[in-house]
């Protein structure tokens, strides 16, 4: 049976119509040229000599002909016969992992080097009807080739040619983008088929895991392998953290530089390592862990001009990820980086607790991004040192007194950021009379009001209506829809009632009340929600979006002062600009081995995106001055994590719907690879064989007809 490749191209016979049109509606006139000495002659018949009618319906043949075979060379034909005729073609995604785990080596070759031959074969085992898209993948999935390719060599060689970079595993992106190309529209159908090549490590499963649930809404998805190509090697050191904490000792060190080391595998290990701050002679410390996977310690900061430590820790012993070893830090501690959560309302009842779920989306931040978090009541509040913290979040705090007014106007307008969060321990006669003076400083935004609805009852539903997707919390960048928040089911709120004129809503309930009211005082922030933040008057702690929502909210509060200066290769550098850098020069930012970057520069900030070497950076002008004390990068830690997926992880993903086979499963291998049923004949070269025969001949004949009309 003949099929084509891409038959949708098959429309383009219709250009038959062409010759066909010349054909009939074009006729060859004599040109009448009088002359004056021939005028007294007879009149001649002016009209062509007469040929067979039947010589030019051949060459209309001809000139039809090589129209539909240049349609049918352009849609690729090709012979399949039996089964193969009847099954639609494959189209094949590859997803080749590229992050830093798969440099691991045994004694021949490592994880990326198994896998880019297998990717290979995978290549040259598809038909001649089927297509690929081959896709290199860390956190930044990348197709390497055309998507739905059917020149196979080109694929082959791409896959050749890849290389591993300093990056992490995401197996959701990877997913996401399979997706992408699986649901796109092709020139023609087929059925898709996913094959993930990865080194398969314990800490990547609960992340493939979830992916399932992506690759799922693929469109006539035959099946998604998994190919673990990891390879057998000594077990993995890493410095994992390196973090800046407070000294409360007697020492004269303010700070301390806590680090964790980490073993990819559970065994007693004793390691030196070499910390270097400040361009400062390094000094080694030793770590050891008697009993599990990590060993920490703490190493005093000296004292440094303006509260800035910047250096690295270095593993001195090499293992099998070098790039792991060393781990750089970036340190300029503030107060924004503290926040006191006051609970109003304590309970031992994680569903009744106002904080619990709150620690919980703070407990989730990376270590780039860690806050130091405290959690207490009222009375727990160091009202005498609030300049010390950066954001406080009162939790149906029932009331203040004025003095607490007092100072809580002074640290707003200081530059300090308060949140009300209300609930059933309000008293709204206390707080409209003591927060509300009526002065356009006042700390709070608005009055407080009636409540509407009853959380006892639960009879009546609210919901948010309009959203200012521009709002942080709202902002979760990750594709989220702001409906996800509109899903959220509000029981009970307070009616917010004279908002200050120069209040913003953020948010309104479907009654039109404003949910969430924010104000600027001062060099400060202030919030207030109009509903509980626990599980009491709304679902919102039961919902997915509550926890980046308080963390993105939160975290961007917090780094308002003082950015953070850790990032992780591949993300975006963001630096706020100082205000000597406002001046229009040109800025670099000078990494490892005096490398320079061009930053993209805005009004207020400077941003280096998608860095990709682990090191120290500084921002400097065009003559070297220093401009910024600059970042770290770094490796993630989850990378260091070589630990092979055990037969329970193994277990988890075939109950996801992946299938699982090791790449020294060589039966397996060569079940995968080759060809998915017979292979077609094409027919494209013989096609353009006869195309090239009936120009010929429509050249030929079309002559000698030309030749005959004119004897």
């Amino acid at each position: 049976m003949i099929s084509f490749l891409f038959p949708a191209l098959l429309a383009g016979l219709a250009a038959i119509a062409v010759p066909i049109i010349i054909h009939f509606f074009y006729r060859r006139q004599l040109k009448v040229v009088p002359i004056s000495t021939l005028r007294f002659l007879k009149i001649a018949d002016e009209t062509l000599p007469r040929q067979p009618i039947w010589k030019h319906w051949l060459l209309l043949v001809l000139r039809c002909l090589l129209v539909a075979l240049l349609v049918f060379f352009l849609a690729k034909p090709y012979f399949a016969s039996g089964a193969a005729a009847a099954k639609k073609p494959l189209h094949r995604v590859v997803l080749l992992d590229r992050s830093l785990s798969m440099t691991v080596r045994d004694a021949e070759k490592s994880s990326f080097e198994t896998a880019r031959k297998i990717a290979a074969d995978l290549t040259r085992g598809v038909r001649y009807q089927d297509t690929i898209t081959p896709i290199v993948f860390d956190q930044n999935p990348v197709p390497l080739a055309e998507a739905h390719g059917s020149d196979h060599p080109r694929v082959d060689a791409a896959f050749r040619g890849a290389k591993t970079r300093v990056s992490i595993t995401s197996p959701q992106h990877a997913l996401r983008a399979a997706l992408r190309f699986c649901n796109e529209p092709s020139p023609r159908p087929s059925r898709n088929e996913v094959i993930v090549l990865t080194d398969l490590r314990a800490a990547d499963v609960p992340e493939w895991v979830d992916g399932a649930e992506v690759i799922r809404d693929a469109k006539d998805l035959s099946r998604v392998v998994v190919v673990n190509c990891g390879v057998d090697s000594k077990p993995n050191f890493a410095v994992t953290s390196t973090r800046l904490v407070p000294l409360v000792s007697s020492s004269a060190a303010s700070h301390a530089l806590a680090i964790t080391v980490s073993c990819s595998v559970a065994q007693p290990f004793e390691k030196k390592v070499e910390v270097a701050v400040n361009d400062q002679p390094p000094t080694v410390v030793t770590l050891r862990a008697e009993n599990g996977t990590s060993a920490s310690a703490e190493v005093p900061l000296p004292s440094a001009v303006g509260g800035l430590w910047r250096g690295s820790v270095r593993l001195l012993e090499e293992d099998p990820l070098a790039e792991d070893n060393q781990r750089f830090f970036c340190f300029k501690p503030s107060r924004s980086d503290r926040i006191f959560l006051v609970d109003g309302a304590p309970s031992n009842i994680r569903s009744l607790s106002e904080t619990y779920y709150l620690g919980v989306a703070l407990g989730t931040l990376p270590e780039e991004r860690a806050l130091d978090v405290t959690v207490g009541p009222l009375d727990k509040l160091p009202w005498d040192g609030l300049d010390k913290l950066g954001t406080i979040l009162f939790a149906n705090v029932a009331k203040f007194s004025a003095d607490e007014s007092a100072k809580l106007g002074a640290f707003v307008r200081g530059g300090g950021n308060v949140i009300f969060t209300l609930g059933d321990q309000i008293d709204p006669a206390s707080y409209n009379r003591v927060l509300r003076a009526g002065r356009p400083d006042d700390v709070f935004p608005s009055s407080l009001g009636a409540i509407h609805g009853d959380p006892g009852k639960r009879l009546e539903l609210f919901f948010l209506g309009e959203v200012d997707p521009g709002f942080d919390g709202f902002n979760l960048g990750d594709g989220t829809d702001l409906d996800a928040f509109r899903q959220v089911r509000f029981f009970a709120y307070y009616e917010l009632e004279k908002p200050d004129a120069n209040s913003i809503v953020i948010a309104r309930f479907n009654t039109g009340h404003p949910a969430v009211l924010a104000k600027d005082v001062g060099d400060g922030h202030v919030y207030l929600f109009a509903s509980s933040v626990a599980a009491v008057w709304n679902d919102f702690p039961l919902r997915p979006t509550y926890l980046p929502f308080w963390r993105n909210f939160l975290s961007y509060l917090a780094h308002l002062g003082a950015p953070p200066r850790q990032f992780r290769v591949g993300e975006t550098a963001r630096l706020h600009r100082s205000a000597r850098d406002a001046n229009g020069e040109k800025l670099f930012a000078l990494g490892p081995d005096k490398l320079k970057l061009v930053p993209i520069v805005t009004k207020d900030s400077v941003l280096v995106p998608n860095v990709e070497r682990p090191g120290l950076y500084r921002i400097v002008d065009a003559g070297g001055t220093e401009r910024d004390p600059g970042f770290a990068v770094n490796v993630p830690a989850r990378e260091s994590q070589t630990a092979p997926a055990t037969p329970e992880d193994l277990a988890r993903l075939k109950g996801a719907g992946y299938e699982v086979i090791g790449a020294a499963d060589a039966s397996a291998i060569e079940k995968l690879t080759r060809a998915a049923g017979q292979d077609a004949v094409p027919l494209a070269a013989w096609v353009a064989l006869l195309a090239v025969v009936a120009a010929a001949g429509e050249w030929v004949y079309a002559n000698h007809l030309s030749r005959e009309g004119n004897e």
